[in-house]
């Protein structure tokens, strides 16, 4: 009753919001007229009326067309329903089309401005009606009774900076789930690599052994592995899945480096190569069907742009310490994961709830995005963590209507440090310094760039470049040139930093950093070197980089005596503890030697793994890349993720929380609780939804032909009466009349058309790629036409234009942007470059 009395209140406060406008319009907009208050009140109930009853139907047959265009078609669609309504309403005129859309147009953005700003709430209002839409859905048959899981990690956000959140009331709902005890906040242990790629490889596969960072040079083979490339991410997973994914019983996997074996992937960076599913694209569609939440979407990006540039400039003009370099890049960065990236992931949340889905993974990268630049604890950081939260309340509210009892668990991969990086501190970056210690002659690659901050980007446009169409080719190309600017070196392929150089070598130098934390690998050893090895090479670089005050330790194996952790004023024999001088790990927390051991044992570690200086009175690092919020290594609240779970599951007895693959085991025990089992055949890890068959091609084929068939005859009768004489009153004339004054040219255009048209049908049944274009641009013009007829001149242009073939037209046009249609034509290989599949990039 409550939610009935909210949706009618907000149904009559939306009628008069409208009616204001439309009354301000009429007398603004050329060609449009409303005469009275009372005019505009009427106006806005048959609008209402009509986008209730007719706009569905449009937006059904049109949805395809409103995706690929971003929203822009659904303006079409609100310019029709104008023009529909005109005629009914006593007191408003709308002369021709122009004045009919502009009125569209700006009556959309009006009133989805003037709610945004009288709205207190505005994503909850969006997002709940988001879930309605959705909910319609048919949904597939649960038990009643039976539980889901909903996990929401909050990426790089550390458990004492969310509990400041709580204290100082940034995140509202997740403080009343604390406070009321429904929720307990506890803090896990994340050691070293303290980055997603290991952290969300132990949670989602159960094991992130051999990733000592988030990029790692392998000597053996002579490849730098980037965790957010496409083809890395894969690999890593194919390595890492053993059939035990936290996502094998059916889950979703939205928004992450992995899939943890889930059967429904979303922006999931190892499957961005995987075909598309109805359901994604069905869930993708929702958030552009509707002009407002376009306008919204595009509203609240400019805001985020701005918000962003007055926040950058804000630290600049008061010398706010320490900051980095926040340009336009970042800004529209921003406003892509901040406002784009999560509306789209939130769909798909809510989309998954309402199809009943047992597990659900989902990763929102606000937080981290904005804390690598501003600071973890900056104020505009926290801001950003209100976002999620309101759209974490909006999911609960979401879960009340669907088929599951979902209980939610949010959590973090790791944490952030603060503090001014390596460069800014002692003026030359750490490969500047290693080349300097190397004697200067070093070639030297460094890999040590922002990919990390562009993956949530990379993995949006991944997704574009999986669908059909012009704005999937506008997608692949945009991924690949990024891709392709991804490199470390302009004389090394962004496949292998090993590359042989221009001089047949490989460079003798590559340093890998992610934070504060840097592998170095020297290539004048397919093995790992020694410490004897590196000093009998560099004299005096091992001593020399542990001395310098920007190094905090260094860890390096040695013939003798095993693997040694070297500090400014002391040294630790890794195997058995033992400490010469003072101990150089004793400001990292009491389990860092185990941490150290542990990566001691990957294969792929650095030659040299070097973590930065820590201040423990400021929980600052110094990171290697150019960030003021950084994480990877140790030192402060990076290693400090939390863990907010219903109190309820954590009544289940757990280990110690150390690492992510404990958080897995955790979540195990969680989903066992609630009656959630693992597919039986989840031996190995998992794709997209299968895409189905395209039935019924042949009778399109034979639609398409037909339609040929006609234009062929016509045009033939157009010749023959272009070889005949007549006068007046003969019975041709009415024929000549329709064809024009050159039935000959005509009979020639027309015979051709049908002439396409044929092949365009044979090609079709022959499932040619270029055929199924070519009925996309037949069909997808009669989509338009329609549109535009309906917006110029309402009901009687359409029935002119031959409703049926055009209502045929339109279902075509739907059916033929279907992915699985489209899977069904292929992809021919691009004869300019050679695609490497995953496993073997």
């Amino acid at each position: 009753r409550e939610r009935i009395r909210h949706d009618r209140g907000r149904l009559l406060l939306n009628i008069l919001l409208q009616a204001v406008v439309l009354f301000v319009l009429g007398r603004l907009i050329p060609g449009v007229l409303v005469e009275n208050a009372v005019a505009a009140v009427i106006a806005s109930m048959v609008l209402a009326i009509l986008n209730a009853l007719v706009r569905p139907i449009l937006v059904i047959l049109t949805l395809p067309l409103s995706v690929a265009s971003f929203g822009v078609a659904s303006l079409l669609i609100n310019t029709a329903m104008v023009v529909l309504a005109a005629p009914i309403v006593p007191g408003m005129e709308v002369n021709g089309f122009l004045p009919a859309f502009a009125l569209a147009v700006v009556l959309t953005v009006a009133t989805t401005a003037i709610q945004v700003v009288l709205t207190v709430d505005d994503d909850a209002i969006f997002y709940a009606e988001l879930a309605r839409r959705i909910g319609a859905a048919d949904v597939p048959h649960v038990e009643p009774g039976q539980a889901g899981l909903v996990i929401i990690q909050i990426d790089g956000l550390a458990a004492p900076i969310l509990a400041n959140a709580i204290r100082v009331g940034m995140v509202p709902k997740m403080a009343h789930w604390v406070r009321s005890g429904g929720h307990r906040l506890i803090e896990w242990e994340c050691p070293a690599p303290s980055q997603t790629s290991a952290s969300q490889a132990g949670i989602l596969l159960g094991d992130n052994t051999g990733i000592p960072a988030f990029r790692w040079y392998e000597k053996d083979s002579g490849r730098l592995l980037v965790s957010n490339r496409p083809a890395d991410a894969a690999e890593i997973e194919r390595r890492l899945t053993t059939g035990d994914g936290l996502l094998a019983s059916d889950g979703t996997s939205i928004g992450n480096l992995f899939s943890g074996q889930a059967t429904r992937n979303a922006f999931v960076v190892s499957r961005m190569r995987d075909p598309l599913s109805d359901l994604d694209v069905d869930a993708f569609s929702l958030y552009f069907v509707d002009p407002a939440a376009f306008v919204r979407t595009v509203m609240l990006s400019v805001s985020e742009f701005v918000k962003e540039l007055i926040e950058a400039r804000r630290q600049r003009r008061l010398d706010i310490q320490p900051r980095v370099h926040r340009g336009t890049t970042f800004a529209f960065l921003r406003a892509a994961t901040n406002v784009v990236l999560r509306d789209l992931n939130t769909t798909f949340v809510v989309r998954s709830m309402a199809l009943g889905v047992p597990v659900i993974y989902v990763d929102f990268v606000d937080y981290d995005e904005v804390a690598h630049h501003a600071g973890p604890e900056r104020l505009e950081s926290l801001r950003s963590l209100t976002g999620v939260d309101q759209v974490v309340a909006s999911l609960e509210r979401a879960a009340r209507d669907a088929p599951r009892d979902y209980r939610f668990v949010l959590l973090s991969d790791h944490g952030q440090s603060q503090g001014a990086t390596f460069r800014q501190r002692y003026g030359q970056s750490l490969e500047a310094l290693l080349q300097a210690l190397m004697g200067g002659a070093a070639s030297v690659v460094a890999a040590t760039g922002r990919s990390e901050t562009y993956g949530p980007v990379a993995a949006l446009l991944g997704e574009l470049a999986k669908r059909p169409g012009a704005a999937g080719r506008l997608g692949k190309r945009t991924l690949q040139s990024a891709e392709a600017s991804d490199r470390v070196d302009p004389a090394v392929s962004a496949a292998g930093a090993g590359t042989p150089d221009a001089a047949g070598a490989r460079p003798e130098l590559v340093v890998c950093a992610s934070g504060n934390l840097a592998n170095v690998y020297f290539n004048a050893s397919p093995a790992r070197m020694s410490a004897e090895a590196i000093e009998a090479r560099y004299p005096g670089l091992l001593a020399s980089l542990a001395d310098h005050p920007g190094i905090g330790f260094l860890m390096v194996r040695a013939d003798t005596g095993g693997t040694l952790v070297l500090g400014r004023t002391g040294l630790m024999h890794l195997d058995d503890g033992r400490v010469t001088g003072d101990d150089p790990l004793a400001s990292f927390g009491p389990r860092a030697a185990d941490h150290l051991r542990r990566l001691d044992g990957f294969d792929h570690v650095g030659d040299l793994l070097v973590n930065s200086t820590y201040d423990a009175d400021l929980d600052e690092v110094a990171a290697f890349e150019e960030l003021v919020g950084s994480h990877g290594g140790m030192g402060g609240p990076q290693n400090r993720p939390f863990l907010l779970a219903p109190t309820e599951l954590m009544a289940v007895d757990h280990e110690p929380l150390v690492g992510a693959p404990s958080i897995h085991r955790l979540l195990r025990g969680f989903t066992d609780s609630l009656g959630i089992r693992a597919t039986p055949d989840a031996s190995g890890p998992t794709s997209a939804v299968p895409v189905r068959r395209a039935r019924g091609l042949s009778v399109v084929a034979g639609y398409i032909g037909l339609q040929g068939t006609v234009l062929g005859i016509v045009g033939l009768v157009a010749l023959w009466l272009a070889t005949m004489g007549g006068g007046a009153g003969s019975a041709t004339d009415g024929l000549r009349a329709t064809l024009g004054p050159r039935p000959a040219i005509t009979g020639v255009v027309l015979v051709g058309l049908g002439s396409m048209v044929l092949l365009t049908a044979w090609g079709v049944w022959r499932r040619r790629r270029r055929a199924w274009m070519a009925a996309l641009a037949i069909s997808g013009l009669s989509a338009i036409q329609i549109l535009f007829a309906l917006a110029s001149g309402g009901l009687p242009d359409v029935i002119g234009i031959g409703i049926i073939n055009a209502v045929i037209s339109l279902v075509l046009f739907y059916y033929l942007t279907r992915p699985f249609v489209a899977h069904e034509f292929g992809r021919r290989p691009s004869r300019r470059r050679k695609v490497p599949s995953a496993d073997a990039a």
